[in-house]
């Protein structure tokens, strides 16, 4: 007898355009007939392996790599070098080595892998800023309270308090969105979400905390945050409001301040915001969309250079059943995402790079053969991407984008129960914070460690 997502596939996918309009698939048992075919395996209808579902762009970055902890439970436990930290309220608290060999250290290629121990600290998110690091660091006082106050860092390694800390007593941040211009990230609970507030840092260190949907006057009720994108030109927050009919449930808020929020225009088509990104080039979106003249045409992409005004792009000719990372490095930008080809009824994992982030072309995937790609992240030296491969995580690097290098995780980090928190990129290294699987600071969990990956420029060709 089928299984009931098999027959549900099946009447989904029974004509080669099976819901010609987008706004018909909201809320429908059909929505999820692309990214089940994906997902839960084609092997019923197309004897082909499935590679695993993909999370949505950098700047929802949180939700896309603890997906991707589902799969890493290798990456915490022995480490390199460990670099003990200090205690200290208003000063660094962490040693870089001597320019001794790093004992211990993990090689892979030009990336050269150490381990920070943050001692009775945790610090579970991470984001780029300026060319270091921010992140909110947390303590448990004597009474149980979660103390967390936000730290800055040139090099992942040595960490120093801001000198307002702008978080309260229970609270923690999840970074979306870093770069020259600041860090911007969502304000919750340590013990479960609370009011919905932004808290930007800006470039100089000063803070700002704000509560878009109401500084804007957005109507009362749910509210799920699609995005959050930051650049010169300032922030933007994208909404989705479940209880108003599409298009009318997606909003997109502007602010050049972090502090003001006013409501925008929408690309032309949007019905359904998938992410929001910051890039070098402007602000990315991807959303499921409808347009009169082209029924049913996928997941579309638009730019904003300024914040305000949008323009389509075109990632690909190929129907675009799903987007995922978006990252930026060296002179580009590379974007992940699931094709669909409706004749076979099957789905494929593409990546696509572009000079500008509005012409793309198709990277080639044949070091991918066989593996699943769950998220990308770039310096100005190289890609690093997390794969899955029936079940074990490796991890590749490129320095060009072309040919790649792979080392399972487990190698790099050591092996152990753990859920990657967060990874943050500067230009000429990675830095990632895991904590034992299914652990909370709140709990008294502290097993925590933040990983250094620093990458030596590869030497060019006479």
């Amino acid at each position: 007898m089928k299984s009931d997502d098999v027959t549900r596939l099946e009447a989904a996918v029974r004509s080669a355009n099976p819901v010609p309009h987008t706004v018909d698939l909201l809320d429908s048992s059909e929505s999820a007939a692309v990214a089940l075919l994906v997902r839960n395996g084609r092997e019923p209808m197309t004897s082909t392996p499935a590679p695993q579902q993909l999370q949505h762009a950098r700047t929802e970055w949180r939700r896309a790599w603890a997906f991707a902890a589902a799969f890493v439970m290798v990456l915490v436990g022995i480490g390199a070098a460990t670099l003990l930290l200090r205690g200290g309220d208003d000063s660094s608290f962490a040693e870089q080595p001597d320019g001794a060999p790093i004992e211990g250290a993990v090689q892979m290629g030009p990336v050269t892998w150490m381990k920070v121990d943050t001692g009775d600290t945790w610090i579970p998110q991470i984001a780029a800023f300026g060319e270091g690091f921010v992140g909110a660091r947390h303590q448990t006082s004597d009474s149980g309270a979660v103390l967390g106050e936000i730290v800055t860092s040139p090099d992942g390694v040595i960490w120093t308090p801001i000198a307002d800390n702008p978080l309260g007593d229970d609270e923690k941040v999840f970074w979306r969105d870093g770069g020259v211009w600041g860090a911007v990230g969502e304000v919750v609970g340590v013990t479960g979400p609370s009011t919905f507030e932004i808290l930007f840092i800006r470039s100089d260190g000063s803070s700002v905390r704000s509560d878009p949907a109401t500084e804007a006057g957005l109507p009362p009720g749910e509210k799920v945050v699609r995005g959050i994108a930051g650049g010169d030109a300032g922030l933007i927050v994208a909404y989705h409001l479940p209880e108003i009919e599409p298009p009318g449930s997606e909003i997109i808020l502007s602010s050049t301040d972090g502090a003001t929020w006013q409501e925008i225009d929408k690309p032309e088509g949007l019905i359904f915001a998938r992410s929001l990104t910051g890039t070098p080039f402007g602000y990315l979106m991807s959303a499921e969309a409808d347009l009169a003249e082209r029924s049913n045409p996928g997941i579309l992409t638009w730019l904003s250079s300024e914040g305000r005004t949008w323009e389509e792009v075109i990632v690909t000719d190929a129907y675009l059943a799903d987007i995922g990372t978006t990252a930026s490095w060296n002179d580009g930008v590379v974007t992940l995402g699931v094709t669909y080809d409706h004749a076979t009824e099957t789905g494929s994992y593409q990546i696509y790079r572009s000079v500008n982030a509005k012409d793309w072309t198709e990277m080639d995937m044949t070091p991918f053969q066989g593996l699943s790609p769950i998220g990308l992240s770039g310096t100005d030296r190289g890609l690093l991407a997390l794969v899955d491969d029936g079940g074990v995580v490796s991890v590749m690097f490129s320095a060009d984008g072309e040919a790649w290098i792979s080392m399972g995780a487990d190698e790099i980090f050591g092996s152990a129960d753990v859920d990657l928190s967060g990874i943050a990129t500067g230009p000429d290294r990675f830095v990632v914070s895991t904590a034992s699987f299914g652990s909370d600071f709140a709990d008294g969990n502290r097993e925590a460690d933040l990983w250094v990956g620093v990458v030596e420029r590869a030497e060019s060709t006479p």
